[in-house]
């Protein structure tokens, strides 16, 4: 196992997401001690120099699950590490989670070239990873009772990242990108892609068909089972009996493996057939059946004599629903006598959390019955709260803070769906168009993405670069490189164009995803 002196210029040649790693890499080994400053901005939980440096490490290796170089090099310093730290419990258990998470990120799609690296540093990233699988197998054995005391989360984060040590890596990365509680699948039959399948919705969940102990199962499927079994985690054993089983397509109606469908989700390559929605089929009526007439008894007027001999009933009419108002403007605008519309941020991190956060704010003063509810992390209850003021008064920030609350929920689609209704109220709404552009999403929603981003550098053309880029990355995930090139060309422009090197992540990745040759 070879390590690369953290002095050589082959750190800056083959770099994480924020650039050379060697120096997270120094701190952990003890040889530097210099501070480290937090990557993961919003996270408030206070760390230790030494946490920050492997949370920055982590966070430079697997930023928004893209493969980076820098593992290779990093993955024989994570077995020193290990070995550092050896007899401590928490730390190993940090190790294998996020170090396997890292490794899931590693992912050749069918038909893309491998890493580009020499053949010394991937025998020794193979030979690493090799060590960290053997031992993460030992730390299973060996702290049972202790797994089994971890919460929910904590058990399901470590078997993500033994997915990436000890599986599949195309099936870690499909697993780490639905966490357990989505499943974005794709129709291998039709080509239909189902972004609404909640694990947590009964109703969605019914479309998948779980593998039962009488089926024949896939070796990965009964290695996870035992080891979220000897966890103690029940809930997961099923979870993950629905990843590995059938999905009845909605829209065709067969059933296709719920795996490949997964990895079919988010491969750049899959090749599905184009979706074309079933015609609609109209039951006929049921003829009303007649019933024999009683003894006596008249027979009912005709329509025409009933309508001559009865004077027809008036009903008291509806008054007419009035339109909330709208007012067209760069950031919060909405209804007639809504709180002013408030600066925008000036953050390099303009999309998502930010923008849905900075977004609720503004609904604090209005609402404080459901922030009373949110402070309390009571965010199905503050949902139907909203949900049934909204019905009382349509407002665009009741919609906010509902995908706020789903956010909180983990319910993606619902939280989508929130965002989309806002924007109907306020369509020129900077702020929801921001965290209605997440990311990490599907190849439907990027697509779409592209006219949210679109139609953000009109409204807001100070921040017309970091649009660009965000776009640039969206049109190369759903395979228009031409466009992606031309967004990342026009991005560099100018003066300002150069910062971007420094300041954005994702333009150094794509830059050299599509101009290899020119660095």
């Amino acid at each position: 196992m070879k390590f690369i002196p953290l002095d050589s210029a082959l750190w800056e040649q083959y770099p994480g997401a924020y650039g050379s790693v060697s120096g997270e890499i120094a701190f952990l080994m003890g040889e530097s001690t210099a501070p480290r400053v937090k990557l993961r901005r919003l996270d408030p939980e206070e760390k230790d120099q030494e946490r920050v440096a492997f949370d920055n490490l982590c966070e430079n290796l697997s930023h928004q699950m893209s493969f980076y170089p820098a593992l290779y090099l990093a993955l024989p310093y994570m077995v020193k590490l290990l070995g550092q730290k050896a007899g401590d419990y928490d730390w190993q258990l940090l190790i294998f989670s996020e170090i396997g998470i890292c490794l899931a990120t590693d992912v050749t799609w069918e038909n893309e070239p491998a890493p580009r690296l020499p053949e010394d540093i991937t025998e020794s990233c193979r030979e690493a990873a090799a060590i960290l699988a053997e031992r993460a197998e030992r730390f299973l054995k060996e702290n049972r009772k202790k797994l089994r005391r971890e919460g929910t989360f904590e058990r399901r984060r470590l078997c993500l990242g033994l997915y990436g040590l000890l599986g599949d890596r195309r099936e870690a990365f499909a697993l780490v990108m639905n966490q357990w509680e989505t499943c974005y699948v794709h129709c291998t039959h039709c080509g239909y892609l189902d972004e609404d399948l909640e694990l947590i919705d009964g109703k969605q969940r019914r479309k998948l068909r779980p593998l039962r102990f009488w089926q024949k199962k896939p070796a990965a499927f009964t290695r996870f089972r035992r080891i979220l079994h000897q966890m103690g985690d029940w809930e997961g054993e099923e979870l993950l009996a629905c990843y590995y089983g059938g999905y009845v397509c909605p829209a065709c109606g067969k059933q296709s493996d719920v795996m490949e469908g997964l990895i079919g989700a988010f491969d750049p390559q899959f090749d599905a057939p184009e979706y074309t929605a079933p015609p609609e089929t109209k039951k006929p009526a049921k003829p009303e059946a007649k019933k024999p007439a009683k003894p006596g008894a008249k027979k009912p007027a005709k329509p025409e004599e009933k309508a001559l001999a009865e004077p027809e009933a008036k009903k008291p009419a509806k008054p007419e629903a009035k339109k909330p108002e709208t007012k067209k403007g760069n950031s919060s605008s909405g209804a007639a006598g809504q709180a002013a519309p408030s600066p925008l941020l000036d953050l390099p991190d303009i999309l998502e959390d930010n923008a849905l956060s900075h977004a609720g704010q503004l609904c604090r003063e209005a609402y404080p019955e459901a922030f009373a509810l949110l402070d309390k992390s009571a965010y199905k209850e503050a949902a139907e709260w909203c949900a049934r003021r909204f019905e009382e008064a349509p407002d665009w920030r009741l919609q906010v803070l509902r995908a706020w609350c789903f956010k909180g929920l983990r319910k993606t689609p619902e939280m989508d769906r929130c965002l989309t209704a806002a924007l109907e109220l306020d369509p020129d709404n900077v702020l929801i168009l921001r965290a209605r552009c997440p990311t990490v999403s599907t190849r439907t929603r990027y697509q779409r993405h592209v006219g949210d981003l679109t139609r953000l550098m009109e409204l807001d053309p100070a921040h017309a670069r970091e649009y660009l880029v965000s776009r640039a990355y969206r049109l190369h995930w759903t395979g228009d490189d031409e466009g992606a090139r031309r967004d990342l060309k026009q991005a560099l422009e100018g003066p300002e164009g150069r910062k971007l090197w420094g300041a954005s992540v994702d333009f150094r990745y794509l830059w050299q995803e599509l101009f290899p040759a020119e660095g």
